[in-house]
């Protein structure tokens, strides 16, 4: 049975946020695949300060953080998952959330960087996962650049564990949660059932 991880790394895990996670899991899990969900603002991890130790190893398999704390649970559910579905929310213009850049700056250790070189080098050399990338957007559209400055951050942690992106989906709050689902349900479905699609393309 395929593996799909949902990586929540929303700030404000709100009502709506939930319906989209809850729709996404439904969904899959009624096309018979095994479906985690990971709240990223829920575990405990340490900030990134850049000393670059996970980097320095010549290896292709990710490395963890010298702090061992619940990120090394994540990274091991990502290394045991086939597919994912990045979600983030965006208050903020131009830049992620603080849940989202903490996570994806601990995602170092997915690349190769020895001291003294001028760049890093992709340990995921073959990209063998996909993934689809969600943005729960409440800059209601005031700054259309923020969309694909967010959605262009999820597709990076996305590439860092070797997932390319099959699908995108910018989505707008609304007033009262079930009209949100009731507006992105075909969408939402969709993101899903390309993901599903790719699972099957790659088996």
């Amino acid at each position: 049975m395929n593996k799909i991880a949902i990586l929540d790394c929303s700030y404000n895990n709100s009502t709506q946020i939930s319906n989209i996670t809850n729709l996404l899991s439904d969904f899959l899990t009624s096309n018979q695949v095994n479906v985690q969900i990971i709240s990223i603002h829920k575990s405990r991890i340490a900030s990134c300060n850049e000393c670059k130790i996970c980097m320095q190893k010549n290896t292709c398999t990710p490395q963890k953080c010298f702090h061992h704390d619940e990120m090394d649970d994540i990274m091991d559910a990502i290394e045991d998952n086939d597919a994912f579905i990045f979600l983030s929310d965006t208050n903020s213009i131009f830049s992620s959330n603080d849940v989202f850049h903490k996570f994806s700056k601990r995602l170092a250790g997915y690349y190769y960087w020895p001291f003294g070189t001028k760049s890093s080098t992709h340990r995921k050399i073959i990209h063998d996962k996909t993934s689809v990338l969600i943005n729960y957007n409440t800059t209601l559209g005031l700054f259309n650049k923020s969309y694909t400055t967010s959605l262009k951050q999820l597709e990076t942690a996305s590439i860092a564990v070797g997932a390319d992106p099959v699908a995108t989906l910018t989505i707008k709050p609304s007033k009262k949660a079930d009209d949100l689902i009731n507006e992105y349900y075909k969408e939402i479905e969709f993101c899903a059932y390309k993901l599903l699609r790719s699972l099957k393309k790659a088996s």
